[in-house]
């Protein structure tokens, strides 16, 4: 499932909520025209995972255990959405530099390039459902979801065939947000098949950390 939007006739935005919540929940709360999940979070403490800063504000720090999977970040700045290399010590830097910006990972496509995790099997990086978000060349912004989990239905994608899928799509940067049970795709409704209640329908959403939003300007 994907959504693509001219990023200069809409606001993106990183929501956060006090707790975990229904991408859907946040989504309509916001007046948004779509919306997906996005970052990482700690499950014994449900809170985010990784560096996350909104209005300003820095709300989370990378935790250590993300280090083997985060190194890229979503930021907002203006009317543009970009996503750049991250690692930790970036935080003072990158909080300078914007008000918006949420760290996730694995970095898929840079400047118009593959990166490759081929070294690297099973686990993580086989096949699960997937969240993405993405952008072109000439400033579009991409949301995608690819379902899985269904025998017979939706198989999921490895890190590397989403990276495929993202050059296929024709993007120029391309970040791997938070997936299995969480991956939501809402677009006045969801749209994709979470996965979280083993049914293929609409209504096995996760609550999650945070997402992000599309909303008309």
């Amino acid at each position: 499932s994907m959504v693509r939007y001219d990023a200069g006739h809409y606001r993106t935005r990183i929501v956060q909520p006090d707790s975990l919540t229904l991408t859907s929940v946040l989504a309509e709360a916001e007046g948004a025209a779509a919306a997906v999940n996005a970052g990482y979070f700690n499950v014994k403490r449900l809170v985010p995972s990784t560096f996350v800063r909104v209005g300003g504000r820095t709300i989370a720090a990378t935790e250590a255990q993300e280090a083997f999977r985060v190194n890229g970040a979503v930021a907002v700045k203006g009317r543009r959405v970009r996503i750049v290399p991250y690692a930790p010590e970036d935080d003072p830097r990158l909080a300078r530099r914007y008000r918006e910006i949420l760290a996730a990972g694995p970095l898929l496509l840079h400047d118009g390039e593959a990166l490759s995790y081929a070294d690297r099997k099973g686990g993580f990086w086989g096949r699960h459902p997937r969240s993405l978000v993405g952008v072109t060349r000439s400033g579009e912004a991409v949301l995608i979801v690819v379902d899985g989990r269904f025998a017979q239905q939706a198989a999921g994608m490895t890190i590397g065939e989403l990276t495929y899928l993202a050059q296929r799509l024709g993007l120029y940067a391309a970040l791997n947000l938070d997936g299995g049970g969480s991956s939501t795709l809402w677009c006045g409704g969801v749209v994709n098949h979470p996965c979280d209640n083993r049914r293929y329908d609409h209504a096995g959403e996760r609550r999650v950390t945070n997402c992000i939003a599309v909303v008309a300007r």
